[in-house]
This record gives structure tokens, sequence and C-alpha cells, in this order.
């Protein structure tokens, strides 16, 4: 992999309610970013994020989990967070590494209570927020 100065290098965190599809969308900014060939699924338990037996069984995030991407010549480092509220320790820790956080909203759902949580961590933390309607 390429050496990045400092300046090159964004991080950005994947939060919101749990089942919003955070990790679906890790998993193909991933395929694009050419990390993976073809894009795995929750569901089917091989998504790069997902790795560990109890995300698998459980067919949701449990920890956060770094990928990467690289355009235009900068490196995004990409924290796929949990948006269940058990794991909001995580959300607190994302928010100490990124610059902007993606809020990830389920359309069919809406704004529910995960969402809301990470709203409210990216206010308190001064964090910029951009959404990703799902």
């Amino acid at each position: 992999m390429k050496i990045y100065n400092t300046s090159q290098i964004r991080n950005i965190a994947f939060v919101g309610g749990n089942k919003s599809g955070k990790t679906t969308l890790a998993e193909a900014v991933a395929v694009n970013a050419g990390l993976v060939n073809r894009m795995g699924t929750v569901e089917t338990g091989n998504t790069l994020s997902d790795y560990r037996d109890i995300e698998i069984e459980r067919k949701s995030s449990v920890v956060s989990t770094v990928l990467y991407a690289e355009a235009n010549d900068k490196k995004v480092n990409i924290i796929d967070v949990p948006g269940f509220t058990d794991f909001q320790g995580e959300v607190v820790t994302a928010f100490s590494a990124v610059e902007t956080a993606v809020v990830v909203v389920n359309a069919q759902s809406g704004v529910e209570v995960g969402t809301e949580i990470a709203m409210m961590h990216a206010e308190k933390m001064n964090t910029p927020v951009m959404f990703a309607i799902n």
C-alpha cells in the first residue's frame, strides 16, 4: 500500500441505528474501492467488517471495524460502528477519531433511537455530519 502523509488521510465513521445499513454501505465502498471483487452480505455472514463469530451469529456489528478506500490521492479510513444501543461506547470512541460522521438512516424505519444517540454524540463532540438514506 502507498504511504500517505497525514494531510492525505481522512477518517469517517458510519453511525446510526441498528440495521440501518452501515455495514452494507461499508461493504459497497470496499467493492468500489477494489478491496474485494464482490459484495458480501450481513445475512450470509461474509462481510469485511462483521467477521467475528458473534457478529456472524447475531447478524449485527458488535465492535467497530476499520476499512479503507483510496480515492483522488487520499486514503479514507472508514469506521463501521455498531448501531445497537448496548454498544454506544463504540460510537463515542469512533467520534474521538473521525473528522466526519456519516449518519446512515434506514428509509423504511426513519430516525430511530440509535440515530438520535449518534446525533447527540456528534453535537456534543462538535463533529460534522452528513446523512446517507439507505
